[in-house]
C-alpha cells in the first residue's frame, strides 16, 4: 500500500484483467456472448479491448484486418458464386451493416 514507483520506471497496466471484468466465465471460449440475445460486448464495452486503446493500441489490428481482406480477396477470385433468391431475400436486416435476411449461396471452385 505504501509503495512508491521510482521515477523513470516503466509501468505496464494489466489490460488482460480489466478486459475480463464483468464477463461471465471470461476464460472460456464463448462466441455466443456477442450474440443479440446476450450482447455482452455492448454491456461490458468499457472492458472489451481486444486490440487495446490509446497509447497501448496494438498495431496488430491493422495486420489482422489486412490478412482478412487478403484472404477474402483471394477466396472470392478462386470461386464461382451462385445466389438463389428466396421470398425473404428482399427483407433487409440491420446490424453493424445491412444484409438480406435469407441468402442461399452456392460456391464452387473456379476451374482453370
Amino acid at each position: 500500500d505504501d509503495y512508491m514507483i521510482p521515477k523513470g520506471s516503466w509501468v505496464f497496466p494489466s489490460l488482460s484483467h480489466a478486459c475480463r471484468e464483468g464477463f461471465p466465465n471470461p476464460h472460456a471460449f464463448d462466441p455466443d456472448r456477442m450474440m443479440p440475445d446476450r450482447q455482452e460486448n455492448i454491456k461490458f464495452r468499457e472492458n472489451f479491448l481486444p486490440f487495446g486503446v490509446g497509447q497501448h493500441y496494438c498495431p496488430g489490428r491493422e495486420y489482422a484486418i489486412n490478412h482478412v481482406v487478403a484472404f477474402v480477396s483471394i477466396f472470392t477470385t478462386m470461386c464461382d458464386w451462385k445466389r438463389t433468391a428466396t421470398p425473404k431475400s428482399n427483407d433487409v436486416v440491420y446490424l453493424p451493416t445491412h444484409y438480406p435476411r435469407d441468402v442461399i449461396v452456392e460456391l464452387s471452385r473456379r476451374s482453370g
